[in-house]
């Protein structure tokens, strides 16, 4: 009931952003191209480098969840999911270098120090605190003498969840 629920508040919210994005952004004057119709429009926003990237994020989440509990992790499909993701990305990575100003991650952005030191402070930060969470979940279904590993998940799912709202 509650994935339902943050689906159905989601969706509404996601529609919503997406068209202030469409309407509301405009590049700044440093940066401004001059775009010939909706097409070019679209073009700056970089639709192949979004169609590579959103499978592969798929393909490495599907071999997260599967792997060790509906699927072996010896198994082909996990297996063949990770190799899929590493193809992917090293296509998405290959696109983001061929597009240049135009990528979804400019080539140069990589060569600023402060968005580095941005980018470990988030992922140390959040590290941290889904440590934190797990063990927390971990000692609280030990301590009700309870030791199923499906509802330490299940609780995990739902705090993520609720998170991500």
């Amino acid at each position: 009931m509650l994935r339902r629920l943050c689906f159905y508040i989601n969706l509404p919210l996601g529609a919503i952003t997406i068209g202030t994005v469409i309407f509301v952004y405009h590049a700044s004057n440093e940066h401004k191209v001059v775009l010939h119709g909706w097409r070019e429009y679209l073009k700056s926003f970089d639709p192949t480098g979004n169609l590579v990237l959103i499978p592969a994020v798929i393909c490495l989440f599907l071999a997260l969840q599967w792997g060790g509990t509906t699927y072996a992790w010896s198994e082909g499909r996990i297996i063949a999911l990770f190799v899929v993701f590493g193809i992917l990305i090293a296509i998405f990575i290959f696109l983001q270098f061929w597009n240049k100003e135009n990528a979804m991650i400019p080539p140069k952005l990589l060569k600023v120090r402060s968005i580095w030191a941005a980018v470990a402070f988030n992922f140390f930060i959040a590290a941290s605190f889904f440590i934190l969470a797990y063990v927390h979940l971990t000692s609280f279904t030990i301590t009700r003498e309870n030791i199923s590993f499906e509802v330490n998940h299940f609780h995990l799912e739902q705090q993520l969840t609720f998170w991500c709202l």
